[in-house]
Parts: C-alpha cells; sequence; structure tokens
C-alpha cells in the first residue's frame, strides 16, 4: 500500500478532486498524517484536481448545455438551484458554492451556461477552490492527527482506517445515484 500511495497519492487526489472533493481529500489528509504524502502536496493536488473539474463543468456549459443536461441527471437536479443561487451572489457564487454539495458540483457549469466571462470565472474559481482546498486539507489533516491521538499507534489500523473511508466515500455516491434515480421514477410516474 505505501508503495501504491508513494507512486500514485498525489495523481489519485488530483482525480479524486476533479471528479468528487471531500471524501478524497479525507484520505488523502490521513495519508499525510501517517507520513506518506505531504500535507502541503496533498492540498496542493485537492486545488490542482478541483480548479480542473471546475474548469471543465464550465467548458461544458459554455459549449454544450443541453446536451449535457439530458446526459448528468445531478446536474439538471441542481441547476435551477444553482442558477438561483448564482444570481444572488453573482461571480461570488464561485466561491460560497464551492462549499455546498450540489453548488460545487454545478456551480462551474452554471457560470459557462449564464455566459460568465472566462477570465472573471477563473479568477473566482482559483479564489474558491484555493480556500476549499486550504480548510478542507486542513481539517482533514487534524481529524487524522485527531485520530492517531485517539488510537495511538495508527499504523496497526491504517488500512482499515482507508478502506472505511473509502467505503464511506463510495456508499455516500451510491447513495447519492439511488436517491437520484429514485426521483426520476418517482417523476415519470406522475
Amino acid at each position: 500500500m505505501e508503495a501504491f500511495i508513494d507512486k500514485f497519492g498525489y495523481l489519485a487526489i488530483i482525480v479524486g478532486t476533479f471528479l468528487e472533493g471531500e471524501a478524497i481529500l479525507l484520505v488523502g489528509g490521513f495519508c499525510a498524517v501517517m507520513g506518506y504524502l505531504h500535507p502541503v502536496g496533498v492540498i496542493i493536488a485537492a486545488f490542482l484536481g478541483a480548479l480542473a473539474g471546475d474548469i471543465a463543468s464550465y467548458l461544458l456549459g459554455k459549449l454544450r448545455p443541453r446536451r449535457f443536461l439530458r446526459a448528468i441527471g445531478i446536474v439538471r437536479r441542481h441547476e435551477a438551484r444553482a442558477r438561483k443561487f448564482f444570481q444572488k451572489y453573482g461571480p461570488l457564487s464561485m466561491l460560497l458554492g464551492r462549499f455546498f454539495y450540489g453548488m460545487r458540483i454545478a456551480g462551474g457549469f452554471v457560470c459557462g451556461l449564464v455566459g460568465m466571462p472566462w477570465r472573471k470565472f477563473l479568477l473566482w474559481a482559483t479564489i474558491g477552490c484555493s480556500i476549499w482546498a486550504v480548510l478542507v486539507g486542513g481539517a482533514a489533516y487534524a481529524l487524522g492527527q485527531g485520530a492517531q491521538l485517539v488510537l495511538g499507534d495508527v499504523r496497526r489500523y491504517q488500512s482499515w482506517i482507508l478502506v472505511v473511508m473509502l467505503g464511506a466515500g463510495a456508499m455516500g455516491w451510491v447513495f447519492c445515484l439511488w436517491r437520484l434515480r429514485r426521483q426520476q421514477q418517482y417523476k415519470s410516474q406522475s
């Protein structure tokens, strides 16, 4: 496991934060506490992955909104809320939306959809991603240190802790997908 984390740890955090965010950052924080990764490297990787995800969703919103909305149900579900949020807070929504599940996912897309200028989007996305990476990455590291204080020699439990953290993240995704599918079935029956 150490060799895998050493070789692919930061890349896994970039890919994970591109797709999701908090769960992978918790794992990254724990790996930093264990000494496999450097805490600053975890935060930088999280920032890069989150920013790349925001840019990708912005470009999707700018270039292919209708096709994307049909293909991705979760964005369709949150689009109206994200538009309202964007109208209320303007470009600050890229900063604030980073901390609300659903808004984070749809934020870049809606900014592209409503025609936010690229430079303004990139500025606010960069600020939001950097604040998010520092706060969530720092909290993840602190949680890992707390676990080490409570459990003592965490290395004995590291495999189990990583499995539980990854499993909890996977279960969260499965639950969200199940809930979305259930809502779509309910709407189609109505």
